[in-house]
């Protein structure tokens, strides 16, 4: 036998064949669109007038009306059974306070 390689390891320029260069396409560049978030703060309602928006998109300020309600009755019996004087039992209906609110939009 001859001591000479077989012709294919003849062939190589080196230790490792060259690798082949592989062609990316170049990176695309990302495009990142947001949105403002817009967030409602809720509306407390209670016994003073409140700034809201219209259907129109126009700020109004709320006009209040106190009606009698169940708890104003609650109260005038109470008073009038714990005290067994019907006379001063409609204070209750005097008081604001012991009153619901009812919070108005004025229309033009």
């Amino acid at each position: 036998m001859t001591d000479q390689p077989p012709p294919y390891y003849a062939e190589k320029t080196g230790p490792y064949p060259p690798q082949p260069q592989a062609a990316y396409p170049p990176p695309q560049q990302t495009v990142v669109v947001t949105q403002p978030v817009f967030t409602a703060q809720p509306v407390v309602f209670r016994d003073q007038p409140v700034v809201v928006t219209d259907s129109n998109g126009q700020q109004v300020t709320t006009q209040l009306e106190y009606r009698s309600g169940l708890l104003t009755w609650l109260i005038c019996c109470f008073i009038c059974w714990i005290t067994g004087l019907w006379c001063i039992a409609p204070i209750a209906f005097c008081i604001d306070a012991t009153k619901d609110v009812y919070h108005i939009t004025p229309t033009d």
